[in-house]
């Protein structure tokens, strides 16, 4: 790797950046002493980990060897900038446009876009740390840090020259925008919340539709002041409501697949095809989707793969033997993932709503339309980053229910039999236990 002018003045200009990052952020983050070190140590460690990965993988590995997208993004940025131009478009476009603009002042050095997205990648966790308190974790903020830092697949789309850590970061930060402006309405947060969402439109086509309704969902129960059992309730009866809408389209099928087609959902089937074009790893290329009948007959199964595959004993290529012990990882990780989420509920309430919401879309929506192994991959980075987040109020929770056990085994009881000489005392389970913020 040549080390050129515009190479140098990049990687000094992100250096830069980087210092101020990892000595700010965590002081504005943590009031305690011991958290902002954590913070800071978590923000090195992740950084340096993705620089390294970027730098390595550049230098072993054809550029785009672990996701064509690279290779794709800077022939279309040079194309732009020595060619004629086409005309831009906005709409998911703005990675490629972020490509051009860096290339234009520093020149065509395909690292930078890496080392850019190392350092953002480097400031997921502190974002993931800060929603995991805001969902009722306390310590176990510091285990949702440390799974978006440094679970393979994250660190791996983080060292690339792609759009996905962009992502993650935005989401992230929608999400708590959001809770800022539940607990303060106040202009500049509303226009950031505006921002990140415009950031995200740039970024990803169905994303950006998905994070708009989860925030406006958020913001619309804060707004009515719903208290956590009202939501629950309206949760059901809009389930209730899709669940009688699909019976009753069933029972009128003409009528049902006349709104199925207006409405546009006959696409999915053709862009099912089209992720399937051309990747040995497909899976279910046509399960029917032209029908609102086979959408809900492979829905199931649909969620299974996107959620669960690739299974750890599905023989593939050199690429997805190395995703085998993440995929074990990641199943160990679930449970303690649906424990956060209720938790979350019962702690946070409104806070979570954005969160979920987004699960809930990103989720059926990834897995209607992914078809190959790949992808489903990839594409799950979305999920997981938000899932983490309530990895810690889990922790937290366990380690909760631990010391309470540790401190009953371990207090002192004397029993007063009948004749004895005065009562004893018995401490309480919750005696000497940290209370987690609610």
């Amino acid at each position: 790797m040549n080390l050129h002018l515009g190479l140098v003045t990049g990687i000094v200009l992100l250096g830069l950046a980087a210092v101020v990052i990892g000595t700010r952020v965590p002081t504005a983050m943590a009031r305690d002493l011991s958290e902002r070190r954590f913070l800071r140590l978590i923000f090195v460690a992740a950084l340096l980990l993705r620089c390294g990965l970027a730098v390595v993988t550049y230098i072993k590995f054809p550029y785009g060897y672990f996701a064509p997208d690279e290779a794709g993004t800077v022939q279309v940025a040079a194309n732009y900038l020595y060619n004629t131009p086409s005309s831009p478009v906005a709409h998911g476009q703005g990675w490629m446009f972020f490509n051009i603009f860096v290339f234009r002042i520093f020149g065509i050095e395909p690292m930078l876009p890496r080392l850019w997205n190392c350092v953002v990648g480097a400031c997921t966790p502190l974002l993931g740390y800060a929603l995991a308190q805001e969902y009722g974790a306390v310590r176990g903020a510091r285990w949702s840090a440390i799974l978006i830092g440094f679970f393979p697949s994250v660190v791996l789309w983080s060292s690339l020259n792609l759009h996905d850590v962009d992502a993650y970061l935005v989401i992230l930060l929608a999400f708590l925008l959001t809770i800022r402006l539940q607990d303060s309405p106040r202009w500049w947060r509303v226009v950031a919340v505006a921002l990140t969402l415009s950031a995200m439109y740039l970024l990803r086509i169905f994303s950006d539709a998905a994070l708009l309704v989860a925030v406006v969902c958020g913001l619309l129960v804060w707004q009515l002041r719903m208290p956590r059992r009202m939501v629950i309730r309206i949760a059901g009866l809009a389930g209730g409501a899709i669940v009688a809408s699909i019976a009753g389209a069933l029972v009128f099928p003409r009528a049902g697949q006349f709104i199925y087609g207006k409405s546009g959902l006959s696409r999915l089937a053709d862009i099912r095809r089209s992720f399937a074009s051309g990747a040995r790893s497909a899976v279910d290329v046509d399960p029917g989707l032209q029908s609102l009948g086979g959408v809900l007959a492979f829905l199931p199964l649909a969620l299974v793969d996107f959620l669960l595959r690739p299974f750890p004993w599905e023989k593939g290529s050199s690429l997805s033997a190395l995703t085998r012990p993440e995929v074990i990882l990641y199943y160990a990780i679930l449970p303690l993932v649906a424990v956060g989420i209720v938790l979350g509920v019962r702690k946070a309430g409104v806070r979570t709503v954005p969160g979920l919401v987004f699960l809930a879309i990103t989720g059926v929506g990834y897995a209607l339309v992914v078809s190959n192994l790949g992808t489903i991959y990839r594409e799950r980075g979305e999920l997981l980053i938000v899932m983490f987040t309530f990895v810690g109020v889990a922790v937290d929770a366990i380690g909760t229910r631990l010391r309470t056990q540790r401190l009953g085994a371990g207090s002192p009881q004397t029993s007063n039999p009948a004749g004895g000489r005065g009562s004893g005392r018995r401490l309480t389970p919750d005696a000497g236990v940290d209370h987690i913020r609610s």
